[in-house]
């Protein structure tokens, strides 16, 4: 009968690779997102395959160039991940553009070819794996931080213009890198495989072709994006290869080879060492560096009352008094790290009926010819008698010791030191108390709210309504107009509460879309609506035994108001699009500009949601009512951006404090901030100067707030505002910004004042 032929393996790895490659273009026509997903995950894959070679056989290495390597892979398969999950149609970072994974691109390829280029230098020397995974760990994190958090990292891609020059300067940088690699490696040829040489060689020269492919880039779709991403595939396979040849085939082609002649030295040398660790006189064990006993001898099974079968199946832990674990394992610890080599003490046994057994242990640890821990080698000897007489030896000398200090107290004590003691303990006990009430009123004052300025009476009274309430679970409801500092209230409330050590979470309603703000509040299943791809834990949850700080709360909708009153009323919740109910314990404080009770009346807010807030209602003065704090405020805040701006500001003009005082600030706190701000930005010496605040008080002189209401007030400060923004809203230069309030704030604002563009002051 013929033979039947076979394929060479060379053959069938060629055709399964074409394959392979022909699969993922066909994915490209089908879907381009789809085919760079394969396309990056293969390689990520790979750079990961590489890694686990490396690491597996670095004990066959003969140096450490592919160690190295498999690290640095290890890590470039990290920023390729993130960079396969960063594109838009992934929908993992919401809001980022096709800059995102670019910019990840870059950062991937300068480390992989910067590793490409030093790892020449560990052919024959010693690489320390911890530090070199602790070196990648942090240039990985800085490289991610720089581009997730810092936004420091140079853009790459412009949408509608494409690449910039920085990554196109880059790719040639990182071409020329990767051909300076090529020199050393040629220079080491010889410490290779002649095979493994030009695989490395050929990998090196690939990825070349695939960053020159890449500055031709134009779109996610073009021809040179897929090239690239091929050529890469390619790269990293013929690494994985080389690594294949390097650390598994070779190294076992030479161990078959000496293995029968090293079998039959193990043989004897086995026979006698088995001789003298049965003949010892003492207990002799070898341990493993796990802790487990791997063969004892029969003094030592007498001294522990176990058969040598029971012993040889358990750990030295199930044998050693537990008061005396942490000695064997400190030593053990030690010589695992290479501090010592060995070591003696003194250990507590259990024997088989758990009576203590006291030991002298001499153990230590043997290496291999590569310095890797094999065994321990111990000796055991019982010193259980000389321990007990030691012991009773020293009880009765402690006994001794007690009855001699108990006689000399008795003898040196004296009635009258003793009356006279007592007396000063009194005396300082009294003054302690008096000093204690002191203090504990001036840390109210100053320490509990040291970010709330204000020395009037009336914020004297509103910070008692906070000391009060703060030890409680009561609900709160701030009451304020925009700028008065509702939000610091809440946050003293919360600090001076038992929750304190739990967090604070805001949730600002006015500023998230109403499509939103559910999810936000409550959370979300996987697949709850489109877009949600994953499990989302909502603020109340975040916040349980805790406090959750709910400002703008009139602008939530009548749909959320009937939840939230759930949540409070029940103490439980369900996500979006979930069916289990989740128990919290929140503590709410709740924070509103508007008359909630006219909301009411005009059916805009639930009435039973309104009495559930107002439990233990807080009403935050507007500035005008408290004008005697304004000077403090000045000086805080005149103080507070003088440093920040490097100036020194250390006279005030009454003119100025007088004019500040008598102006009525319809943004409150707020309002006086940025007035303050803007004038220690434009002073030019150490006086605060308000040239263009007292022009334009002096022309329109203080306004008579009987004249006007609230509302009035509101409108016309909101429309010159908005026309000297020239009706910009939002923005660097926009009106809210001048405000000082949120630009949503705002627009509600207007809504409710009725102002439009076009209507101006009338």
């Amino acid at each position: 009968m013929e033979k039947e032929r076979v394929l060479p393996t060379h053959a069938i790895t060629i055709i399964l690779g074409i394959l392979v490659l022909v699969g993922i273009y066909l994915t490209s026509l089908y879907s381009y997102l789809l085919f760079h997903g394969i396309a990056e995950i293969f390689g990520i894959i790979v750079a990961c395959g590489i890694f686990i070679v490396a690491w597996n056989s670095r004990r066959f290495l003969d140096n450490n160039y592919l160690l190295l390597l498999g690290i640095a892979y290890l890590f470039v398969g990290i920023i390729d991940l993130i960079h396969t999950l960063s594109y838009k149609g992934m929908y993992i970072f919401h809001g980022s553009s096709a800059n995102l994974p670019t910019q990840l691109w870059i950062a991937a390829r300068y480390l992989e070819s910067v590793s490409l280029l030093i790892a020449p230098l560990f052919f024959r020397r010693r690489l320390r794996v911890k530090l070199v995974f602790a070196a990648y760990a942090l240039v990985t994190s800085l490289a991610l931080g720089s581009i997730f958090y810092l936004d420091v990292f140079p853009v790459c891609f412009v949408d509608g213009v494409g690449l910039t020059p920085f990554k196109k300067i880059s790719e040639y940088v990182i071409c020329l890198i990767l051909l300076a690699s090529l020199v050393p490696l040629f220079k080491k040829r010889e410490e290779f495989d002649r095979g493994v040489f030009m695989m490395i060689a050929a990998s090196i020269v690939l990825t070349i072709g695939s960053e020159l492919s890449f500055t031709y880039y134009v779109h996610a779709y073009g021809l040179s994006n897929l090239i690239g991403h091929y050529l890469k595939i390619i790269s990293f396979y013929l690494l994985y290869k080389a690594l294949i040849e390097t650390g598994l085939r070779n190294p076992y082609n030479l161990l078959f080879r000496d293995l029968a002649k090293r079998e039959e030295e193990l043989r004897h040398s086995e026979k006698r060492f088995r001789q003298a660790f049965e003949n010892a006189n003492t207990g002799m064990t070898l341990v493993s560096p796990e802790g487990r006993y791997l063969m004892v001898n029969d003094v030592l099974c007498r001294m522990l009352g176990y058969s040598r079968e029971e012993l040889e199946s358990m750990a030295v832990q199930d044998t050693v008094h537990p008061d005396d674990e942490h000695v064997c394992s400190s030593f053990a610890s030690r010589a695992l790290a290479g501090e010592i080599e060995s070591s003696s003490f003194e250990a507590r046994h259990l024997d088989r009926d758990a009576q203590v057994v006291w030991t002298h242990v001499a153990s230590s640890l043997v290496r291999d010819e590569r310095g890797e821990p094999v065994y321990f080698i111990t000796q055991v000897s019982d010193v259980t008698d000389r321990r007990r007489a030691e012991m009773a030896l020293k009880k009765a000398h402690d006994e001794l010791e007690v009855r001699v200090e108990e006689r000399t107290g008795e003898l040196v004590q004296a009635q009258n030191d003793l009356r006279d003691a007592l007396g000063q303990v009194e005396r300082l006990k009294d003054r302690l108390e008096m000093e204690n009430i002191y203090l504990q009123e001036e840390i109210k004052l100053n320490h509990n709210f040291e970010e709330i300025i204000g020395r009037s009476e009336v914020m004297k009274r509103v910070l008692g309504r906070v000391e009060q309430v703060a030890s409680t679970d009561a609900t709160v409801l701030i009451m304020g107009e925009t700028g008065t500092g509702k939000e610091l209230f809440a946050r003293a409330i919360h600090s001076l509460s038992p929750r304190n050590d739990r967090p604070l979470v805001k949730v600002n309603c006015a500023a998230l879309q109403q499509t939103l703000i559910e999810s936000e509040l409550f959370g979300h299943e996987k697949g709850a609506f489109t877009g949600a791809f994953a499990q989302r834990v909502g603020r109340f949850e975040l916040a349980n035994n805790g406090t959750i700080f709910l400002d703008e709360i009139g602008d939530l909708s009548l749909e959320l108001q009937s939840k939230l009153l759930r949540v409070i009323q029940e103490g439980e919740l369900e996500r979006l699009g979930g069916s289990r109910t989740i128990k919290v314990d929140v503590r709410l404080i709740a924070a509103t500009n508007r008359d909630l009770e006219k909301e009411v009346e005009a059916g805009s807010f639930r009435e039973d949601l309104f009495y559930r807030l107002h439990v233990f209602p807080v009403v935050i003065p507007p500035l005008r009512e408290r004008s005697k704090d304004i000077s403090l405020l000045v000086r805080h805040f005149s103080q507070k951006y003088s440093t920040a701006l490097g100036k020194t500001i250390d006279n005030i003009p009454q003119k100025v404090m007088e004019a500040l005082e008598a102006y009525q600030w319809s943004g409150n706190v707020r309002e006086l901030e940025n007035v303050i701000e803007r004038a220690v930005i434009l002073a030019r010496g150490s006086v605060l100067e308000l040239d263009d605040f007292l022009d334009i008080f002096g022309e329109a002189g203080p306004r008579d707030v009987s004249l006007e209401t609230l509302d009035e007030v509101q409108r016309s400060h909101i429309i010159r505002t908005l026309e000297e923004t020239n009706w910009k809203v939002e923005g660097k230069r926009g009106a809210a910004v001048l405000l000082g309030i949120n630009p949503s704030t705002l627009r509600s604002r207007m809504r409710k004042l009725g102002i439009k563009r076009g209507l101006g002051m009338g």
